[in-house]
């Protein structure tokens, strides 16, 4: 499985003025990232089957996470 781009990581670590990130802190954001966004979508799913819908909507996504 493809993990969440160190290269992003290291961006967004720049603009918060973090000069550098140690290898198991970028390992343990992608594990968090992809935890929390696998979080989101099953209960965005449950949302859209309960909407009798086949395509996931932006909305749910925002309703799981309101």
């Amino acid at each position: 499985m493809k993990k969440f781009p160190i290269n992003t990581l290291k961006r967004l670590a720049k603009e918060l003025k973090v000069r550098r990130l140690s290898k198991d802190a970028i390992e343990e954001l992608q594990f968090f990232i992809e935890e929390y966004s696998r979080n989101i979508l099953e209960m965005a799913k449950e949302i859209m089957i309960n909407s009798k819908r086949k395509t996931l909507k932006k909305e749910d996504i925002r309703i799981v996470i309101k």
